[in-house]
């Protein structure tokens, strides 16, 4: 795509109040601010969004989402659950000396501090994941029949990449019954209803302005594109004379019609289609010029596109060697 400098919103309002010799204390600002808007965002597309990513929380099965989306280009989530088994540091002392009772040992843990209690009252729990001990205990489980793949199987048996750090994807919901815990209740066993391993995979689904999840609670990074905005929220504007223009004539036909409204003469209801004629026009030419690939882009499409696979020979005793590709049009190019 080309490359364009963006200016905001008010440069091609000001440009329509100077072109049309419109007296700016009788115009409403905001009401013509909504109208550039609206031209604006029929004139962006996908190459002129901004490229995000951010970090997200899941609270109760929901996101609030950016109010400039344009679109989720990925996902991915850390699921967090709640865990009713965690212990207390006092407890596992506890848990410690029941291990040496049967073997006529004594155990004895003290405390010689009198500002311990709080402390002791407040301090951190103890998480002990039996399931990691056991797999840490017994790797060839964990990786027996899995002999080609890297990293092993987590809890739920699915394979586990050591270079997700415990990130995965994060898919559109596949099936009607996404979200079926936040529904209906139930936790884990609705999954004896609706099939076991439905709610344990990762899914979203959009209900601008939020995102929501099978899962109550959690992480998710989402890779999104947003629409250009100043910091009032407002479209920012490509700084090309077929924007302004779509734009001044659209501002155009809606105070003439507000015009034609107000005094019923048919005057301002021609002058109103004529600027919507015109505006149309501006826009088509304003698609083309936004939407059209310069020749770096289009060189690399081809590139990248357009090439032959080519297979090794048989030769060198049978080794394996590395397939390769033709790039034919890089000739037609001259790259």
């Amino acid at each position: 795509m080309e490359i364009f400098d963006y200016v905001e919103i008010d440069a091609a309002i000001d440009d329509y109040i100077t072109d049309v010799g419109a007296d700016s204390m009788y115009l409403d600002r905001n009401r013509l601010r909504r109208v550039a808007n609206d031209v604006v965002t029929k004139l962006s597309f996908k190459q002129n969004m901004v490229h995000k990513v951010g970090l997200h929380f899941v609270e109760n099965y929901r996101i609030d989402l950016d109010e400039n989306l344009y679109s989720v280009v990925q996902a991915l989530y850390k699921n967090v659950e709640h865990r009713d088994d965690t212990i207390r540091r006092e407890k596992v002392v506890e848990w410690t000396k029941q291990m040496y009772t049967e073997s006529g040992c004594d155990v004895d843990v003290t405390v010689n501090c009198e500002d311990c209690v709080d402390r002791m009252t407040n301090g951190d729990n103890i998480v002990v994941d039996v399931d990691y001990l056991f797999r840490h205990n017994n790797p060839q489980l964990v990786y027996q029949d899995r002999v080609n793949r890297f990293g092993g199987l987590d809890n739920n048996a699915r394979p586990l990449l050591g270079t997700q750090n415990g990130w995965r994807i994060l898919k559109p919901k596949q099936h009607n019954f996404a979200g079926a815990n936040q529904q209906v209740g139930g936790g884990k066993d609705i999954n004896k209803v609706i099939g076991a391993g439905v709610e344990n995979q990762g899914e979203y689904w959009l209900d601008y302005p939020k995102m929501y999840t099978n899962f109550k609670k959690g992480a998710v990074l989402l890779s999104t594109l947003e629409y250009k905005a100043d910091e009032n929220g407002y479209r920012m504007i490509p700084n090309l004379p077929d924007v302004f223009d779509a734009i001044k004539w659209a501002i155009e036909e809606k105070e003439m019609y507000r015009q034609y409204r107000k005094t019923q003469n048919r005057q301002f209801k021609q002058d109103s289609n004529e600027a919507r004629q015109k505006r149309e026009i501006a826009m088509g030419r304003a698609r083309e010029a936004l939407r059209l690939v310069s020749m770096e882009d289009w060189y690399a499409f081809m590139d990248n596109v357009f090439m032959k696979m080519y297979y090794p020979s048989h030769g060198n005793l049978g080794a394996w060697q590395e397939d390769g590709y033709s790039k034919w049009m890089s000739r037609l190019t001259r790259r």
